[in-house]
C-alpha cells in the first residue's frame, strides 16, 4: 500500500552543490535535524519540501533519475568520506534538482487522481486490444470525452512549463531524458 509522506532536499550551506534528497513521513524540518552526527557532520537546512501520495515510489524513482551525480567513495567532501555510505548525497544544483522532483510530484499526483478516477464508475471505459493475431491485453481503463484529450497532453505541458521557467542544464541526466528535455525545449524556442 503506498504511504504518503514528504520528498524533500536538503542543501549544506557548509558545502555548496552537495544535497540530499530523502522521504519521510513527518516535517522534513524535524527530519533535518535527526539527519546530522555520522553522515554528516554539517549544518543541513531544507531547501524543497513537497507531499507526496507514494513517498518511497517517489523517492526511489527521484534516486534512478539522478544517479549519475550521487556522490561517490572518491568525492572526498572536505576529507570526510562518509557522504559515500549514503546514497542520498549528491553533487547537483538546487534549482535543477528542484525541477526534477517537481516533474516526479506532479506525476505521481496526476497518476494517483487518474486512478481514483477509473475507480468510479461511469467516468472510465475498458477497453481490450483489437488488432487481429495478436494477444488480448489485460483490461485497462481509459478516460472518456474531454478528460482524455487533457490527460494525454498533461505530463508534457508540465515539463514543457517547468523547461520554460527555470531551464535547468540537463546534461547530466540520463540519455533518454535529456534528449526529451531537450526537444521540448526546442519545442517551446520554436513557438514562442
Amino acid at each position: 500500500m503506498p504511504e504518503a509522506g514528504w520528498l524533500y532536499v536538503l542543501e549544506i550551506p557548509a558545502l555548496p552543490g552537495v544535497v540530499k534528497i530523502g522521504r519521510t513521513s513527518r516535517d522534513p524540518t524535524l527530519r533535518c535535524r535527526g539527519v546530522g552526527g555520522a553522515d554528516c557532520p554539517f549544518e543541513l537546512v531544507v531547501a524543497w519540501k513537497k507531499p507526496v501520495p507514494d513517498a518511497q515510489a517517489a523517492e526511489k524513482q527521484a534516486h534512478r533519475m539522478l544517479v549519475a551525480k550521487r556522490l561517490r567513495r572518491a568525492d572526498r567532501v572536505l576529507g570526510h568520506v562518509a557522504f559515500a555510505r549514503s546514497r542520498e548525497f549528491y553533487r547537483a544544483n538546487v534549482q535543477d534538482v528542484t525541477s526534477v522532483l517537481e516533474v516526479i510530484v506532479a506525476s505521481r499526483v496526476r497518476a494517483r487522481s487518474l486512478l481514483l478516477a477509473a475507480a468510479r464508475p461511469g467516468r472510465c471505459q475498458p477497453f481490450r486490444s483489437g488488432w487481429k493475431g495478436r494477444r488480448k491485453l489485460a483490461r485497462h481503463y481509459r478516460p472518456t470525452g474531454r478528460a482524455a484529450g487533457f490527460n494525454a497532453l498533461m505530463v508534457p505541458m508540465m515539463l514543457l512549463a517547468v523547461i520554460m521557467a527555470v531551464r535547468p542544464d540537463v546534461n547530466w541526466l540520463p540519455w533518454p531524458i535529456a534528449a526529451s528535455l531537450e526537444w521540448l525545449e526546442s519545442l517551446s524556442m520554436m513557438l514562442w
